[in-house]
């Protein structure tokens, strides 16, 4: 046995013979040539190399690559396929977006224009009146303009900007009564153009974000049990106030309702009564008035005191009959039917010297 120039034994050479993608023994046994190993091994390698250094950028992503060698920095801004030989480029990773994207690859970085959703847990915090509550909520931020620098950050947005947004929360709620301490009251104030423009300025100086929205969680305002139990018997209490206050001014209303009708009832009948007095007055005077000119006209007739007397009487009689009630029939009859006699002394009467007496 001896060894050729390759180094191997000629028992090898003598108990092989070659064959198609390896060596075939005599025996009948498959072997692989080790420089054929070598080989195969080595083109694997090249594959999984080539393989290894595409990389596919997702629209709305970014990824940052460093050189190992040379440290240059060079970022992808396009989507799509790009190459980069893994054994000196290496992917820089998330960097200080790192928790903020929960999409895609843990390589890639968002794109300026990015829409990111940044939820701090429930912060605790206190009124105007120092009530403790807490304040759950979610905050829409946009990717502000960023290049390869972004490797020099040290810190992480999503931890930054939460601190930012819960110093800026404490500080608004710090200035607001409990009792208005609801949806309605607080989401306008926190997404005025004031407040968030303060935000916004704070979360600059160490993010390249930009809050665009506060929203609230679920049952995102919750103030402390002792509060909210005192708060609930005090409104359960002003309900029932309101209730037995309006219950009470509908009754004012109604009793002024009643005063003003009684009373113009009251002032319809004083001046009912003054209009029948006065028309009483009115008439009395007219009957005067034509008592006596009527006196007048009897008088210069040439009829005596007893005769106008009678004929006065006559229609005061008359007068009262007619004003009589469920008197249908008047009949007139000589007194002599009803046992009167009257005495007139025609002759006198005709001669101009009335005055004689019945």
């Amino acid at each position: 046995m001896y060894r050729n120039q390759h180094g191997r034994d000629s028992s090898m050479d003598d108990n092989m013979k070659s064959g198609v993608g390896g060596n075939i023994r005599t025996d009948g046994s498959y072997g692989v040539d080790e420089y054929e190993l070598y080989y195969y091994l080595i083109l694997l390698f090249i594959i999984i190399g080539v393989i290894k250094s595409y990389h596919i950028v997702p629209p709305g992503k970014r990824r940052v690559f460093i050189n190992i060698m040379n440290g240059k920095v060079f970022v992808v801004e396009k989507p799509g396929f790009c190459f980069f030989p893994f054994i000196t480029w290496k992917s820089f990773g998330q960097g200080p977006f790192l928790g903020l994207v929960n999409s895609g690859s843990s390589y890639d970085m968002p794109a300026p224009s990015t829409k990111l959703s940044i939820d701090p847990n429930p912060t605790p915090v206190h009124t105007m009146e120092g009530i403790p509550c807490t304040i759950d909520i979610k905050a829409e931020a946009i990717v502000l303009p960023w290049d390869y620098r972004i490797i020099e950050e040290t810190g992480l947005y999503s931890q930054l900007s939460i601190t930012r947004i819960n110093d800026w929360l404490a500080r608004i709620i710090g200035t607001v009564p409990a009792d208005k301490m609801n949806y309605p009251f607080l989401s306008p104030l926190l997404n005025s153009k004031e407040e968030l423009g303060e935000l916004n300025r704070s979360i600059a100086q160490v993010c390249a974000l930009r809050i665009e929205r506060i929203n609230f969680d679920p049952s995102g305002i919750v103030l402390s049990k002792a509060y909210s139990g005192i708060r609930e018997t005090i409104n359960s209490t002003f309900q029932s106030l309101e209730a037995k206050e309006k219950e009470i001014l509908k009754k004012t209303e109604i009793q002024e309702l009643e005063n003003k009708l009684q009373r113009s009832i009251k002032e319809a009948e004083i001046e009912r009564e003054s209009l029948v007095k006065f028309k009483e007055i009115e008439i009395e005077k007219l009957q005067q008035k034509y008592l006596q000119d009527h006196i007048k006209i009897l008088t210069s007739s040439g009829l005596g005191a007893s005769n106008i007397t009678q004929i006065i009487v006559a229609g005061i009689g008359a007068n009262a009959l007619r004003q009589t009630p469920n008197v249908n029939k008047i009949m007139c009859v000589p007194p002599s039917m009803v046992g009167l006699h009257v005495q007139n002394d025609y002759q006198h009467f005709n001669q101009g010297k009335g005055n004689e007496q019945v």
